[in-house]
């Protein structure tokens, strides 16, 4: 159930982000199409923002059970000491603070404010971490934030294009097409650049925890983050396949036809598929002790 939990938390998250960064990206654009796909957009990072707090309401009734060794049904007397005497209490505080503050700043369509209140919970999350085991300010920690953060970008930005900022109905007019295929440029440069932050800081936080590449085969940890990159490797591959086929077949000038357009959909739903399993492992992950700590 944690781990569910935990799951759950993360993509509300991610969908927050995701609704939060795709209203920026089209801050700019004046259309009707546009207005529209704004006012979606926050409408799913306020959601997003709120079950994320009650998934993570729902992370502290499970921690204060299993802290004080009792079911969950009488989990309730074991809540306050876990906020007030403890290291995740505190971290939890910090980070049920700035699921509140997303949810205002989505309400208000503060797009900055919005993705930095994320930014902060995920600095929270990492602070219940195994890379908090030195301290909640080391280049571990930093890894593990920063990861945290671009996956949770990516799985955002992904999901949110296809479900809604890329779903029909498609744009009227020509000039509502150029604002579509803005969007998608910024997208995929975001894809981009997460992917390759994601590779350094995964591949640092991997040496830090694993240590000898050995522990990938006979640790239950390594076995789960081999199992955890088959699904991000796909979705690394069909990313790919978006930029440099569809992508320039779409943006070329006589290819205006919606062919394109929704063969770009279809992929970004294949993509948000497999992320989605690949952030399931990732809370398994969580709960699993690494070799090295």
């Amino acid at each position: 159930m944690q781990q569910a939990l935990s799951a759950a938390a993360f993509l509300a998250v991610a969908v927050a982000l995701g609704g939060a960064m795709g209203a920026r990206w089209l801050a700019a654009a004046a259309s009707t199409w546009a207005a529209d796909r704004r006012a979606r957009l926050w409408r799913w990072a306020i959601a997003g923002a709120l079950l994320a707090l009650l998934a993570n309401l729902g992370l502290l009734w499970m921690e204060a059970a299993a802290m004080a060794e009792v079911p969950l049904a009488e989990a309730g007397a074991s809540v306050t000491l876990v906020l007030s005497a403890t290291h995740y209490g505190i971290a939890w505080s910090l980070g049920a603070a700035a699921l509140v503050l997303t949810a205002l700043a989505a309400a208000r369509r503060w797009d900055r404010a919005c993705i930095a209140a994320v930014a902060l919970f995920c600095y929270t999350r990492s602070m219940m971490s195994h890379a908090a085991a030195a301290g909640d300010f080391n280049a571990a920690m930093l890894a593990d934030w920063t990861h945290l953060l671009l996956v949770s970008a990516w799985i955002g930005a992904v999901l949110l294009a296809a479900l809604v900022t890329l779903a029909p109905p498609a744009p009227a007019d020509a000039g509502e097409q150029q604002e579509q295929i803005a969007f998608t440029r910024a997208l995929s440069g975001m894809a981009t650049f997460a992917l390759a932050g994601l590779a350094a800081t995964g591949l640092y936080s991997a040496w830090h925890r694993v240590g000898a590449p050995a522990h990938l085969l006979d640790t239950a940890y390594g076995i789960i983050l081999l199992a955890k990159l088959v699904p991000v490797a796909l979705a690394a591959l069909l990313g790919g396949v978006n930029r440099f086929v569809v992508m320039p077949a779409w943006f070329a000038a006589d290819a205006h036809n919606p062919h394109w357009a929704r063969r770009f959909r279809r992929i970004l739903l294949a993509e948000s598929v497999l992320l989605v399993a690949a952030l399931a492992l990732a809370a398994q992950l969580a709960t699993t002790a690494p070799p090295l700590i």
